[in-house]
């Protein structure tokens, strides 16, 4: 099997959730959140705080016989902290800003792991600022990397043949291709969830070479997002206990869309042991 994943036993290089708001927060409320964000993410070793600044419009003004702009702040600053590896690279981060609270690692070694990193800042943060404003969405991305490997058998295929996902234009296809599927799907009750699927795949060819390292022949990335969207106007921060029962819910889910996507073979090297992708 010339396709490897990125990372031995698993192709994820980046994992985030989001909790998106309905509404921005005020500065007040965001100021505290920060604060607090900056000090939980210590306790976890992201204590590198990088100050970001407000966000700014310019607005236009007549000054004498020429228009000009002046800027002005329209929100409270932001606040990111991050995690690096010793060569300096940023290996986990959390950031409060623009009425979204996220949390991403770039080191992602199992799901329990990824969980228990974000329920120590998630839960807390979303207790003090519920009373300010209402849950928009409840996402989760995953990014995966897939390498071949230069073997006799380099022209096997990345896809799963039976893919409902994937065209079947490029579902053989050993060359370069893109393949971008968005559905909607009733995975938890009363509420939406979209899917969003990219596949990228780059072949090096003799007539369209690439530049890989090592003995890499071709690289496959695949990007997949499922998003519960919340509705109505009442305040939805009600326990942390429901929103992580619902990432858990589609976790799983995108394991089964990447099942789906990869082949048999690839989705068993690396055990991924996903259910069978229901679409409905």
């Amino acid at each position: 099997m010339p396709w490897k994943p990125a990372n031995g036993y698993h192709a994820i290089e980046r994992a985030t959730v989001s909790i998106l708001f309905k509404e921005a927060l005020t500065q007040h409320a965001q100021s505290q959140a920060v604060n607090l964000l900056t000090s939980k993410a210590a306790g976890i070793g992201l204590s590198e705080v990088v100050v970001l600044a407000p966000p700014v419009q310019f607005n236009v003004v007549q000054s004498g016989n020429s228009p000009a702009p002046i800027p002005q702040v329209i929100g409270p600053p932001p606040g990111r902290a991050v995690r690096k590896s010793d060569n300096g690279r940023v290996i986990e981060e959390a950031i409060l800003a623009d009425g979204a609270l996220i949390f991403s690692t770039f080191t992602y070694k199992r799901w329990a792991d990824f969980k228990d990193r974000f329920e120590v800042l998630l839960p807390d943060l979303l207790s003090m600022i519920a009373s300010t404003t209402a849950i928009a969405e409840v996402r989760l991305e995953y990014w995966d990397r897939f390498d071949r490997q230069a073997s006799p058998d380099d022209n096997s295929p990345l896809t799963n043949p039976k893919s409902i996902l994937v065209g079947s234009a490029v579902l053989q296809n050993t060359g370069s291709w893109h393949s971008h599927v968005g559905y909607f799907t009733d995975l938890q009750p009363n509420l939406r969830t979209l899917v969003n699927v990219n596949v990228d795949a780059i072949a090096s060819m003799v007539h369209h070479p690439q530049a890989f390292s090592g003995n890499v022949t071709g690289q496959a990335r695949i990007y997949s997002m499922a998003s519960i969207q919340y509705s109505g106007n009442e305040n939805l921060i009600s326990g942390w206990s429901i929103i992580s029962a619902k990432l858990e819910n589609i976790h799983h889910m995108l394991k089964s869309v990447l099942a789906d996507i990869i082949h048999p073979d690839i989705a068993s090297a690396i055990q991924l042991n996903a259910q069978p992708l229901v679409i409905g």
